[in-house]
């Protein structure tokens, strides 16, 4: 049998082809970015996800010397749609996509035909920021707070219909926590997408909603009542709103997070350097002061804690869809 240096010809040819995608891999870190790069938002532009990238992005570009980032909305199936194209991409990081909490934790938790694994098929490089989430009432429910919602609730002939973005993600899963919590009895009524949910809302076709940052603007203005904050302390936004630890609950925290993702497979140089522009972006103080006053908390965290993250929130969301009265559809 062949042999170089203690190696047979197999074993050589593998060791060969390994240092030769090694030094590839190398190099294409190196040069970059030298194009631009598109950004997956998997939900309608418009949305409250969109507007986080879009706020964002100016700033990674600068982190990137000036490398555009090309947002690409491609919604559907709560994200689903958009996250799979991503999945299939080609780790080059020139492909990535703004990940959320239904994306990557909330879908997970609830179909088992989910087109991608959000472990083995992405790339987690940064968490961007959570919006926590916020109880809101049309203004003619006459509840004041979340034992007031149960009363009232509970004396009605039918359960309170509520509304949601979509089966599987965060505004329908964290009703089913508040349900499951405080014995509320709520009838889940799945929306096309959430705006849609917030606008039938307001106008008293259902009754409650819990979402994130996007109803902030409609609980100022007075279109909505807002019972309590899903987060573990007061959001600046809405400093008058209790949490609902204050109200008894001290495990109701619900946040829509957004975070970036590539493919399974980027080259660990580009994984961080695309990771720190993140970092830089979320940072900038121009940028960060955008966001705090749309609701968001602020997060910068390395690809490795990012990664921590998920598997954490697809351990916390699987526990609630499988908890005891809860129902997916």
């Amino acid at each position: 049998m062949l042999k170089r240096r203690g190696m047979t010809r197999r074993e050589f040819a593998i060791a060969t082809a390994g240092a030769s995608l090694a030094m590839a891999g190398g190099a294409r870190a190196a040069e970059f970015p030298d194009r631009a790069i598109k950004v997956v938002v998997p939900f309608g532009a418009g949305s409250a996800v969109d507007a986080v990238m879009r706020i964002v992005a100016p700033g990674m570009t600068q982190a990137l010397n000036g490398t555009p980032l090309i947002v690409d909305n491609r919604s559907g199936a709560t994200g689903a749609i958009g996250t799979q194209y991503v999945a299939k991409s080609s780790p080059d990081g020139y492909t990535l996509v703004l990940g959320t909490v239904a994306t990557h934790a909330t879908l997970a938790a609830t179909r088992e035909d989910l087109p991608y694994n959000v472990v083995s098929d992405f790339t987690p490089i940064g968490l961007m920021t959570q919006s926590w989430t916020i109880v809101v009432v049309n203004t003619s429910i006459p509840a004041k707070n979340l034992v007031e919602l149960a009363e009232y609730t509970k004396a009605q002939p039918q359960p309170l219909n509520y509304a949601s973005g979509g089966v599987g993600g965060v505004s329908h899963l964290a009703v089913e926590m508040l349900r499951v919590r405080t014995g509320a009895k709520l009838n889940h009524i799945p929306y096309r997408d959430a705006a849609e949910g917030i606008r039938d809302t307001i106008a008293g076709h259902v009754g409650l909603m819990v979402y994130p940052a996007a109803v902030v603007p409609h609980v100022r203005s007075g279109e909505l009542r807002a019972l309590a904050v899903l987060a573990p302390k007061r959001l600046p936004a809405l400093a008058d709103v209790p949490t609902g630890i204050e109200q008894g609950y001290p495990d109701l925290v619900a946040s829509g997070w957004q975070g970036l993702f590539g493919p399974a497979g980027l080259p660990l140089p580009i994984r961080d350097r695309l990771g720190a522009a993140l970092r830089a972006g979320v940072q900038d103080p121009s940028t960060s002061s955008k966001l705090v006053n749309q609701g968001f908390d602020i997060e910068a965290s390395t690809p490795d804690q990012f990664a921590k993250f998920v598997s954490n929130e697809v351990a916390k969301w699987t526990a609630v869809a499988r908890a005891p009265g809860v129902q997916i559809r």
